[in-house]
């Protein structure tokens, strides 16, 4: 597996914490913790923060947290789009588009949900062609990850964590700063 594949195989596990939560997550976010920390102690130790809050919260109390994020009234929507173009912006039709071709290429099923969603632009990640997936991390999260975050962390919700250690991932994957993962 190439440096590159290795890294790419790290944003399905982000994409999963960035889902509905399930039994489950307080194990996965550990074992996400410790891959990261192999690459880096500071992308690793907010997502560290994070696991501590699953292992101190029942499933429906992260649950309430995640929907209070990103589902009714969100506090930050979870569509990449929106943060990239504006929400009436007709680009944001163009730009959804664009990722549901690229899912078609490559055989990759959105779930139903919405192409620019966060967590289904990072599943796509672990079959995205190097060139394309290149691209999406450098020029599509960035920006928005930084805003979700702080809104999230305005808000007081826990899974600013995640974004904090989704966006410190991204920039040092992006930078060739990290040594593995």
């Amino acid at each position: 597996m190439t440096e590159s594949s290795e890294y790419r195989a790290i944003y399905p596990d982000f994409a999963a914490l960035l889902s509905y939560p399930e039994p489950g997550h307080q194990k996965l976010a550990e074992a996400l913790v410790l891959r990261l920390r192999e690459g880096s102690d500071e992308t690793a130790e907010a997502l560290e923060h994070f696991a501590e809050f699953l292992a101190s919260s029942t499933v429906e109390e992260a649950r309430e947290h995640y929907t209070r994020a990103f589902d009714l009234s969100p506090l930050a929507v979870p569509y990449l789009s929106v943060y990239l173009f504006g929400a009436e912006n007709p680009q944001r039709g163009q730009f959804m588009a664009g990722f549901s071709g690229a899912y078609a290429e490559v055989g990759y099923d959105s779930g139903g949900e919405l192409p620019d969603h966060l967590a289904t632009v990072l599943g796509y990640a672990a079959v995205a062609p190097e060139d394309t997936w290149d691209e999406v991390q450098q020029l599509c999260l960035p920006s928005p990850l930084k805003l979700m975050r702080n809104s999230l962390r305005e808000g007081e919700n826990p899974y600013h964590l995640v974004l904090a250690s989704l966006e410190l991932f991204v920039k040092h994957v992006t930078a060739g700063a990290l040594i593995h993962a």
